[in-house]
């Protein structure tokens, strides 16, 4: 004869003639326990919006004044899976070869294909980083994190390549490291790192970080960069 089955889940309810009642208010106490003890994700999308510039000084012997390169920044969006606020922030998804800086004259006029009141400026080729097949490309992360006193990054592993989101460093410093290729670069670190560090506290557990790149237009692309790479 087969022993009998019994049901011993256990649960918690609102109404104050169960067994199983608590107390009023307890149920929305236990829920919200349960969703603290849950790893959440924080969300960062980097958009192909162009929203503004910033100006990195060149380090080069070539360099007499002070010459910069102008780097553009998009638009990029932080939320989370438990509060789901939103934050907006500018980011960089280019760099320049500063291995490859030169000298070239540029204006002036041609005469019998001689050039007269050419000015020299500095060129600094640029490159630009892409997904490599998909329109979206997505990098996850809960352990590479690296944080000091007033700097954040992560590091993000994808295939072969080495994916960095970086915040706090100074712009002239993080630019000038030749080592570092697949760079995001987060205007304003100061608020970001806050940012992150606010939902990390209020998320409990340490949180996924789930980075989404979307593609931009490959024509428009090619048009400010010298060269694209593909990140793979």
């Amino acid at each position: 004869m087969p022993l009998p089955e019994l049901n011993l889940k256990l649960s918690i309810t609102d109404n104050p003639g169960s067994p199983l009642y608590t107390g009023h208010g307890e149920r929305e106490k236990m829920a919200a326990f349960d969703s603290q003890m849950k790893q959440h994700t924080i969300n960062i999308t980097i958009s192909q919006e162009k929203v503004g510039q910033i100006e990195i000084p060149i380090s080069h012997e070539l360099c007499v004044d002070q010459e910069k390169a102008i780097i553009p920044t998009y638009k990029m969006l932080v939320t989370d899976t438990l509060t789901e606020e939103k934050t907006i922030y500018e980011v960089t998804r280019d760099n320049f070869l500063n291995e490859r800086i030169e000298k070239k004259k540029t204006g002036g006029i041609s005469i019998f294909g001689k050039r007269f009141f050419a000015k020299e400026r500095i060129y600094a080729p640029m490159i630009a980083f892409e997904p490599n097949k998909e329109d979206i490309e997505t990098f996850i992360t809960n352990k590479q994190k690296t944080l000091k006193q007033e700097s954040l990054y992560y590091t993000f592993q994808q295939n072969q390549s080495i994916v960095y989101l970086v915040a706090g460093i100074s712009e002239d410093t993080i630019f000038a490291n030749t080592d570092i290729s697949y760079l995001f670069y987060v205007k304003n670190g100061e608020k970001f790192i806050g940012d992150i560090l606010y939902r990390e506290k209020f998320l409990k557990l340490t949180p996924t970080i789930k980075i989404t790149l979307i593609k931009r237009q490959e024509k428009n692309t090619r048009k400010n960069a010298d060269k694209i790479i593909y990140i793979s």
